[in-house]
Formats: structure tokens, C-alpha cells, sequence
């Protein structure tokens, strides 16, 4: 942790330190909340022990409490990435942030007002206008490098929001709109594709530590499918949005590249990127609730407001190196 701290500019130390411990939040959610909870009717039988009720309730509240911290969390990120970005008084980065309090506002009515079709759909209408900023703000700063991502990103996203959007449309008349589930599926493939081309955007890591660690983090994966296939898809729908409807090695392939590409960054000393990666690939699909959103709002704009400048391994001595320059 000190070695990835160790020389960076302040604005991205106090961003790594508010995401590190979001990060930590989400995979327990995933594991114990998303996964492990639904598992459950796989795990029990008639003649259960009663320690295993026991430590099964146990790992279900703690992804239940690590989701209320990550929760609260993610809104308070949201409002610091609002700050710095305010900050750096362009007009598209202020434009950003001035979206992000929009965005923060709207959900918090809808959380006060009744339900409300036209809210919601305003709230995603912001979140979208957002997702695109974000984009704006990174090509306007002369990145190309995550060019290829980014833009399936974008379509991936927008696939997802109008999945959502369509059913409240519906319900305010707009009855000639169409193609939710055609959308939602749709996304579905582009969220491979996003996985897939990370290793070619950010570059695969040559290292043994990062092949290894890959692999072995896929495991899971494979041996869930050959142990109970039928469990795959369920767990992954309620995980993750994922209906699993394509080949399965393409899955597969997916979270390899996912994996080795943030193993990469870590290796090269990106652990902020790294942490936005994985934020962005742990949201739902279906955003069921305001924080899958706030997910994707804090990724894309983690990504966009941080440098890759960095092309190999460095050290502690490599990376203040590194920025003394960039501060010259």
C-alpha cells in the first residue's frame, strides 16, 4: 500500500484511499451477499448441522453490512471526484461536476418522493448525460488509450439504461418505445467485449506473477461449472445481471482478461486504475438499486481523471521519480 502511495500527487493519494476500501467493500458484497446468500439452496440439505446455518447467517450479514458501507461510501467518492474536478476549472470538468450534484440531488428524491416514473427517468437521463461528460472530459485531455474500452463502455451502459428507461417510459404513454430486452441482451455481449479488450487497451502484463494470478482467480469459475452447471446462471443473474446465454469458454475468456488486466496495473503501480476497473465490472446490469449506478459514475470517472502515464513495473524509487518529473 505505502509503495503505491509513495510519490503520487495528493488529489490521487486521497482518491486512492477512498476507493481502496470501497473496492474491499464491494468483492465482500459480491462474495458473501450476491454469491454465497444465493448459494444457499445448494448448501443446505435436510439433515443440515446447525453450525452450518450458523456460519452461513454469519457470512450473509457481513455482505449485507459490507454493502451498506459501500453504499454510503460510493456518494461520498462521488462528491470528492466532484471537488477535485471543480477544481481543475476547465469548462468541461466543472461541467462534470455540476452533473454529479444533479445526478447525487435526483437520487436523493428518490429516495424522499413517491415513486415516480418521471423522477426516475429524469435520474437516468442525468446519469447518462454524465457517462457521457466523462467521455468528453477524457478525449478533451488528449487520451487515446483507452479509446477502444471507453467506447464499448459507452454502449454497454447505454444498453443497460435503456433496459431502464423503457418500462418507465411505458408507464408515462410512451408505449412506441421498444426493445428492452433486445437492449438487455445486447449488453450482455458488450460487457465481454469490455472485458476482453482490456489487456489489449492498458497492455498484458509479461509478468509470472500476473499470469499465474490470473489463472488461479478463473478457477472458480471453471470449477463451479463442472461441479453444478445448473448453479452458473442463477448465481450470475442475481450476481451480476449475467444470464450466461453465450458459450461458456467466452465467459471464461472474459474474466481472464478482466483479471490480468487489473493484475497489471497493479504490477505496474496503478492501484487507483486498477480500483476503478474493478468497480466498473462488479455493477449490475439490471441496477436494481441507485448504488449500481453510483458504481459505474465513480468508475468512469476515476478512469477519466487519472493519468496512464506509466508503461512498465515501476518501484517506490521508480514512481517518485516518475512524478517529480511530472510536478517539474
Amino acid at each position: 500500500m505505502q509503495r503505491w502511495l509513495t510519490g503520487l500527487p495528493t488529489s490521487e493519494r486521497v482518491l486512492t484511499v477512498f476507493s481502496l476500501p470501497l473496492v474491499v467493500a464491494v468483492v465482500m458484497e459480491i462474495v458473501f451477499l450476491r454469491m454465497f446468500a444465493r448459494a444457499g439452496i445448494y448448501i443446505f440439505q435436510d439433515n443440515s448441522p446447525e453450525w452450518l446455518y450458523t456460519v452461513y447467517s454469519s457470512l450473509v450479514w457481513l455482505g449485507r453490512a459490507a454493502l451498506n458501507f459501500a453504499a454510503t461510501l460510493v456518494p461520498i467518492l462521488l462528491l470528492v471526484l466532484m471537488v477535485m474536478l471543480w477544481q481543475r476549472r476547465t469548462r468541461v470538468s466543472r461541467l462534470v461536476s455540476v452533473a454529479i450534484l444533479v445526478t447525487l440531488g435526483l437520487e436523493v428524491s428518490l429516495f424522499l418522493a413517491p415513486a415516480n416514473p418521471g423522477l426516475s427517468l429524469t435520474y437516468f437521463g442525468s446519469s447518462i448525460f454524465l457517462v457521457s461528460l466523462a467521455l468528453i472530459l477524457y478525449f478533451r485531455g488528449g487520451g487515446l488509450r483507452m479509446a477502444l474500452t471507453l467506447g464499448l463502455v459507452l454502449a454497454l451502459f447505454l444498453t443497460s439504461y435503456w433496459y431502464q428507461i423503457v418500462p418507465l417510459a411505458h408507464q408515462l404513454g410512451g408505449v412506441w418505445l421498444g426493445g428492452s430486452i433486445v437492449a438487455f441482451q445486447l449488453s450482455e455481449g458488450l460487457l465481454l467485449l469490455v472485458a476482453i479488450s482490456l489487456p489489449i487497451t492498458i497492455g498484458f502484463g509479461r509478468s509470472f506473477k500476473v499470469l499465474v494470478g490470473s489463472i488461479l482467480l478463473t478457477l472458480p469459475l471453471l470449477g463451479i461449472y463442472l461441479g453444478n452447471p445448473d448453479m452458473l446462471p442463477l448465481i450470475s443473474m442475481w450476481a451480476f445481471g449475467i444470464s450466461m446465454y453465450l458459450p461458456f469458454w467466452a465467459y471464461v475468456v472474459a474474466l481472464w482478461a478482466a483479471l490480468a488486466a487489473i493484475l497489471t496495473l497493479l504490477n505496474r503501480g496503478h492501484l487507483l486504475l486498477a480500483c476503478a476497473l474493478a468497480l466498473l465490472l462488479s455493477t449490475h446490469r439490471e441496477l436494481p438499486l441507485t448504488y449500481f449506478n453510483n458504481l459505474i459514475l465513480v468508475a468512469l470517472l476515476l478512469i477519466v481523471a487519472t493519468p496512464w502515464s506509466i508503461p512498465r513495473p515501476l518501484g517506490q524509487r521508480g514512481l517518485r521519480r516518475h512524478y517529480s518529473r511530472g510536478k517539474t
